[in-house]
């Protein structure tokens, strides 16, 4: 699992001690390499087109990008 935010750089799963995540550096090439893409929030440093066209299989949980590669 892996995720990308342009504004958490680390990020750990638990308060208590969980593993702690890495963001990935290169959120295009993240999601083309996933089994599936969530997106949660839509910062304003991506490019929702680009997003979609690269993953092969996207949730986009906040309704803002209209493309046959969303689910």
């Amino acid at each position: 699992m892996s995720y990308h935010d342009p504004y958490v750089a680390r990020w750990q799963r638990h308060e208590h001690g969980g593993p702690v995540l890495e963001g990935v550096a290169d959120v295009y090439e993240a999601v083309a390499a996933a089994d599936i893409a969530v997106l949660l929030q839509p910062h304003r440093a991506y490019d929702l087109g680009r997003l979609a066209a690269s993953a092969g299989l996207l949730l986009d949980t906040r309704g803002v990008i209209y493309s046959s590669a969303t689910v």
